[in-house]
């Protein structure tokens, strides 16, 4: 979910999906809009705003349906509605974004890191014995340049900036037109580094694990936090696009409730946050004694939503996602390994061990199987854009065409009341992204 500043309109609209499938089902209701995708659960008095504002009714209107119901303080309640649309990415986006002809290639130039992140998917920290150069890079990005209209290019690790050769490579990023982005610890962000590659990059996302030195620093060891706030601001200051990554544990969702928004707001330049989950892999595995279980997520982004809210940001929506997502992001690690998604369990190949163009042509295949509007049992299901065709992974790894998925009616069933249970246990919300100019 991506917020901008604006302030509510009550004689305006709010751009709910014009499409909407609604299921009555476990007394509530179970809203599908299939296009964005996105879903939601919500009373009959909410569902009957929604449904509302699909067809355009202001924001006045809508309160006027809750207080109809009972509802005794329908603005408050309308508020506390537009916040669980906009943490559920459940807005009509203002255009239809075609992303057939797109890949991200999110590659990690070295597994050597300055840090030793306990929650590191990974396990970054020591370079691998041997690790590809910045010419076998950039034939991958030629690669995929020669195949999809549009690539995105996302530079991690490790810590990109401790590769020497990273000015070359986004130099020749920037000659193909790629919007390129680098995620980093944001320790190593010298004026003279800046400087020296600022020009060539669109994006950078730091990763902050506290808004405040002692909850960051206990993840990340001493001195960090302070280091990535400088970095923080001397990228901002530069001009370049800043993001802000952050990984919700149970030993920092406490500061990040009571500090982080007023941290955001302190910065006087453009930025977007990400709310991620604990991932068990890698030193994960290690520390999955700070996972943050459901209930305590479920009370958590409700409060973070409404400081953002509360400050005049409104929703944008994501792109239209048309498979579980194999082969739309490549993940290719130093070692020449290549993911067709972001888990590192699965490996398609090996760049180091045959042509690049072999492993491509072996992920695009499977990846066009995969489609939701081409999959028979898919292509008319109103949750194809949510459950993506299911994952394709436990399929390709026992020898079973990707394309020849099951999907029974009481799958479908199960998993329309998968959402509604998930939706009352966790009050139906998603991890938000915000971001705002100023």
């Amino acid at each position: 979910m991506k917020l901008v500043p604006t302030e509510f309109d009550m004689e305006r609209s709010f751009p709910v999906p014009r499409e909407i499938a609604r299921h009555q089902l476990l007394e509530t209701n179970l809203l599908i809009a299939p296009k964005i995708p996105a879903w939601i659960v919500v009373a009959d008095h909410e569902a009957e705003a929604i449904l509302r504002l699909s067809r355009g009714a202001s924001l006045r209107e809508a309160a006027y349906s809750l207080n109809s119901w009972g509802i005794s303080n329908a603005n408050e309640a309308l508020s506390t509605l537009l916040t669980k649309l906009a943490v559920n990415d459940f807005i009509e986006p203002d255009t239809t974004i075609e992303v057939e002809d797109e890949v991200t290639l999110q590659i990690h130039v070295t597994n050597a890191c300055n840090l030793r992140c306990k929650h590191c998917y990974v396990s970054s920290g020591e370079p691998f014995s041997l690790e590809i150069g910045v010419d076998a890079w950039i034939d991958v990005i030629e690669e995929a340049r020669n195949r999809y209209n549009t690539v995105y290019l996302s530079i991690s690790g490790g810590e990109p900036l401790l590769v020497p050769w990273l000015p070359e490579l986004l130099q020749h990023s920037k000659s193909l037109g790629i919007r390129t982005s680098i995620l980093s610890n944001g320790m190593l962000w010298t004026d003279k580094r800046i400087a020296e590659i600022g020009s060539y990059v669109d994006l950078v996302n730091v990763s902050l694990d506290g808004a405040s030195d002692t909850v960051h620093d206990a993840v990340r060891g001493n001195g960090a936090f302070r280091q990535a706030i400088r970095g923080i601001r001397r990228l901002g200051e530069a001009g370049i696009e800043v993001g802000i990554n952050i990984c919700l544990m149970k030993s920092n969702i406490a500061d990040i409730e009571a500090n982080f928004h007023n941290l955001i707001q302190s910065l006087p330049f453009k930025v977007s946050v990400l709310f991620a989950k604990f991932v068990e892999e890698g030193r994960g595995l290690e520390n999955r004694n700070e996972a943050v279980a459901p209930d305590a997520m479920a009370r958590l982004l409700p409060k973070l939503s409404m400081q953002f809210l509360g400050t005049g940001w409104q929703p944008t929506s994501p792109t239209k996602r048309i498979s579980c997502g194999f082969g739309k992001l490549y993940a290719l690690y130093a070692n020449g390994d290549v993911s067709p998604c972001l888990s590192p369990r699965y490996i398609a190949g090996n760049i180091v061990a045959e042509p690049v163009g072999k492993v491509f042509d072996r992920i695009m295949l499977n990846a066009k199987r995969a489609n939701v509007e081409k999959l028979p049992l898919c292509k008319s299901c109103d949750l194809r854009y949510i459950c993506g065709g299911k994952c394709h992974l436990p399929q390709v790894t026992t020898g079973i065409p990707i394309h020849q998925n099951d999907c029974s009616s009481k799958f479908r069933n199960d998993y329309y009341q998968r959402l509604v249970e998930r939706g009352q246990k966790e009050n139906g919300i998603m991890l938000p992204l915000f971001s705002r100019v100023i």
